[in-house]
């Protein structure tokens, strides 16, 4: 029996840690060099995953309260989106989900 249990929770572990890989791959190498690209942290940049229209999308904003910024929105293989002109984040926000926050200047 203890077998069986050791052979379990070894299972449980290595599942966990490749999941964690799995996501870290997940995210486009384009999301990936814009993280690289915004890492001088100037208006506390952030990269948070949505699910919108049934569509993974990456949303790059910032925190600085003296910032002045456009949203810019990303599909889940980097490239930017465009939105229709009169489209606001208000919108998005009602029409998204928030899976993850990915990246945030500063934190790991």
């Amino acid at each position: 029996m203890l077998k069986y249990c050791l052979v379990l929770a070894f299972s449980i572990v290595s599942f966990l840690s490749c999941s964690k890989e799995n996501k870290e791959k997940e995210i486009p190498e384009a999301i990936k060099e814009l993280i690289e690209a915004n890492k001088n942290c100037i208006c506390d940049p952030y990269i948070d995953q949505y699910l919108w229209k049934e569509k993974v999308i990456y949303f790059l904003g910032y925190k600085g309260p003296a910032c002045d910024w456009f949203p810019t929105f990303y599909d889940d293989k980097g490239e930017r989106i465009n939105m229709e002109w009169d489209y606001v984040v208000n919108h998005f926000a009602e029409e998204s989900k928030l899976i993850k926050r990915i990246w945030s200047c500063g934190e790991q």
